[in-house]
């Protein structure tokens, strides 16, 4: 009797590095050798579908080299994402000794080798489509005797849902130890609905959106306000916009003359006005 043929052996080792290897090259970003192998098979099928030319929800309109932007964005987030406790950490050495800490903007530029500005509009999409969070924290110390606020980097999250696009949702919710059940009877099922409705209408239907959105729209109404002000105490002064063109082009009148810079601004203060009616 001829042996069957045995399944290949399943070895999550090995399938982790192959996972690595392949997000390195298609990303062209430098992974080190301890990355939990749930999220780099997420990110692997992240990858597959970028190569496959599929989008995700909501995501059709994006020009395609943004759209590429923030698969790397997205894949940097997540592998570094700390699954004890829910946020992207960078690594720093104290005294030799290595620690997580919550992952500054800075080290998204490094790992993704992108100048800020690039950074800020991968950052304002991913929040506008619900991926992604970042909560801002403040710091103080004691100087005198008072305190000295300073900004500290702030948490920053991609939201669980975002895993269930990739079928790696329940993995990766009992990796971190949160895992919710949607309904008791048939979680699947529930879990598909209810991906399914926030994937439905705009941006802020997704995940963080509705947070994010929260927080932009408090902010815009902050600096409306400020304009305002700034629009009210500059109203009075010499340089406002009214007579901004006529004060520029008797300026320029003057300067023809061969008047002097600070006698044109003593004229225009009222200081030494300048008589230049003289018949000639």
């Amino acid at each position: 009797m001829t042996q069957g043929s045995t399944a290949p052996v399943f070895d999550p080792k090995r399938e982790a590095q192959e996972h690595r290897l392949f997000i390195e090259q298609y990303l062209h970003i430098k992974l080190d050798e301890f990355r939990d192998f749930r999220i780099l098979k997420a990110v692997y099928r992240l990858c597959q579908s970028h190569q496959a030319g599929e989008r995700l929800p909501r995501c059709k309109k994006i020009r395609a080299d943004h759209y590429r932007g923030l698969i790397r964005f997205m894949a940097v987030a997540m592998l570094y994402t700390d699954l004890s406790q829910n946020m992207v950490v960078a690594n720093a050495k104290v005294n030799g000794q290595s620690y997580a800490i919550p992952a500054g903007n800075s080290f998204f530029m490094n790992k993704l080798n992108v100048c800020k500005s690039t950074l800020d509009e991968l950052i304002k999409t991913v929040k506008r489509l619900g991926w992604y969070i970042s909560n801002i924290r403040y710091g103080y110390y004691t100087c005198g005797t008072g305190k000295r606020h300073y900004g500290k980097n702030s948490i920053k999250r991609i939201f669980i849902g975002v895993y269930d696009l990739f079928g790696m949702g329940k993995k990766v919710r009992d990796a971190i130890k949160k895992a919710v059940a949607y309904r008791q009877r048939n979680p699947r099922k529930a879990e598909t609905a209810k991906l399914n409705e926030m994937l439905e209408g705009e941006f802020h239907k997704f995940g963080y959106g509705k947070e994010n959105e929260r927080r932009y729209i408090k902010r815009k109404a902050k600096r409306e306000l400020n304009k305002l002000e700034n629009g009210a105490e500059n109203a009075s002064t010499v340089t406002n916009q009214d007579r901004h063109e006529a004060i520029i082009a008797e300026q320029l009148e003057l300067i023809s003359k061969g008047y002097t810079p600070q006698e044109i601004a003593a004229h225009q203060r009222g200081d030494k006005p300048i008589i230049d009616d003289i018949p000639y």
